[in-house]
């Protein structure tokens, strides 16, 4: 084959009188057709087809096409070739470097396991493997025969100080005896930058966007695991959920991730009050009532929107159960009852501030009538503040009717408690830390602790950006226009 190559080549060359370097381009050509085919594609590819595909399918097909070039060389396929193989090799090339990495992690653990494992084989008992973050892995380690997971376990405790880790973390990944997990890290996950263009909401399938109990991914736990939350839950109903941060550290990254979604699926209707009234001003054209928080008249509309979807659900709701029909959930819900009603409420301490003491009391008593019972009428709240202590909203509100929280940068303790944190929980968003950029933006901005979410740990949640969201909606949106939503709003107010 190569001297078919080597043979072709002299006469393309001979032509341009450069025939004497064609025997080194023949050989520079094969030596790079060594090296990326026999040296790192195969290893590339193996796990490409494994894990991706429909990318290794690509990639199959343009070495074919690379193939081609090579067994029947023209001047056109000559150049076709040698970029495909370019490619090939630099995607490899990345892929292996990882690889490499990752060998390097494996070794320098069976090194400070030598002597525990006495003899038995560390390469086979020990495996690093990639995470979503780069410099953090999981290790998985079988323990050796004779052995058990707690001592394996007691001699992994010095094991972030032998390989100077910044973060050292047991995952509970298998819990049958003889296998261990670890999570191990050389650079710190929650303050790595997360490519924002991999965040779920930008990225939903069709029937992502028509499973209205999708757990959205919104960011990473500390352990490089997706961070999920809902706005729906088949047993329980809708989500109640609040949100607290001091002013800067990144709570409103969830809020329109989740915003997003809701305003995305065909399964929700938006009532969003914005406090500042320039934070969700994106969304005002997907929603189906925008109120801005920091007008009374606007607010007390946004209440009595949401007063009039709580009169329609019941009524739903009843007809639907006395129908006798077989229901799919006895909660309301969207394959039985129609859309669930996602009430977003950005700054509460911006629009209650502004309420005279008798608005303020109104607003409270007709608030804690509709939270209170929204769970179980398809009617998904998130309350956004920087505190949650009595002066910003009641206690009977705050403590009675919600049912998980996102905590990001707080305080003191106190802060934390105010949305339902403990002494005895590990993670806290008062423990979380952060120093002040050149940016403008903390080191800690977007690190969060979920409370009612299954797991009460770190995490941190992506950064969707302006142009991300208004792109993402004008594509998959449907857009409610001043007149319909206008006339939506003069039909349900009265």
């Amino acid at each position: 084959m190569f001297s078919k190559y080597l043979e072709w080549s002299n006469g393309v060359l001979d032509e341009s009188k450069g025939k004497e370097n064609a025997g080194i381009t023949a050989f520079l050509m094969m030596v790079l057709t060594f090296i990326v085919f026999i040296l790192l594609l195969p290893y590339f590819l193996v796990s490409l087809t494994i894990f991706k595909p429909k990318t290794s399918v690509i990639i199959w097909f343009a070495l074919g096409v690379a193939l081609f070039g090579f067994v029947y060389p023209s001047l056109p396929l000559m150049f076709v070739y040698t970029l495909i193989l370019g490619v090939a090799g630099y995607l490899s090339w990345r892929y292996l470097s990882g690889w490499r990495m990752r060998l390097i992690v494996r070794n320098d653990i069976r090194d400070y396991l030598k002597e525990f494992y006495d003899g038995s084989d560390s390469k086979v008992g020990i495996k690093v493997l990639k995470t979503a973050v780069p410099g953090s892995y999981r290790v998985d380690f079988r323990t050796p025969r004779g052995k058990t997971d707690e001592q394996l376990m007691k001699q992994l405790e010095g094991l972030g100080s032998a390989l100077a880790l910044v973060r050292y973390m047991p995952l509970d990944l298998d819990e049958r005896q003889g296998f261990v997990s670890i999570l191990i890290s050389f650079t710190d996950p929650l303050l790595e930058h997360l490519d924002s263009s991999k965040a779920q909401v930008l990225n939903l399938t069709d029937e992502e966007l028509n499973d209205p109990g999708l757990w959205l991914q919104v960011g990473i736990y500390a352990d490089t695991e997706p961070m999920e939350v809902p706005w729906w839950l088949p047993e329980l109903g809708a989500v109640r959920n609040m949100t607290a941060g001091a002013s800067g550290t990144g709570k409103s990254s969830i809020q329109k991730q989740r915003l997003l979604f809701a305003c995305l699926s065909p399964h929700f209707e938006v009532a969003l009050c914005d406090g500042k009234g320039t934070e969700f001003d994106l969304f005002k054209p997907y929603s189906d009532f925008y109120a801005f928080g920091g007008s009374s008249s606007e607010f007390f509309a946004w209440i009595r929107f949401l007063e009039q979807k709580v009169l329609e659900h019941k009524e739903i709701l009843n007809a639907s159960k006395a129908s006798g029909v077989p229901r799919k959930y006895e909660v309301f819900n969207p394959y039985d009852d129609g859309k669930i009603v996602v009430a977003v409420w950005d700054e509460i301490g911006a629009t209650m501030g502004g309420l005279d003491t008798k608005q303020y009391m109104e607003a409270e008593n007709r608030l804690f009538a509709i939270t209170s019972i929204a769970r179980s009428l398809g009617i998904a709240t998130n309350f956004s503040s920087q505190t949650f202590n009595s002066a910003v909203i009641s206690t009977r509100i705050r403590d009675n009717t919600f049912d998980a929280a996102e905590g990001f940068k707080l305080a003191n303790f106190q802060e934390s408690k105010f949305i339902g944190f403990t002494e005895d929980d590990e993670a806290r968003p008062d423990k979380i830390r952060g120093n002040l950029l050149k940016s403008g933006r903390t080191s800690s901005a977007g690190q969060v602790v979920l409370r009612g979410f299954g797991r009460n740990t770190y995490g941190k949640s992506y950064f969707i950006t302006s142009e991300q969201i208004r792109t993402t909606l004008e594509e998959k949106g449907v857009r409610k226009d001043d007149e319909t939503r206008q006339q939506s709003e003069s039909e349900i107010l009265g």
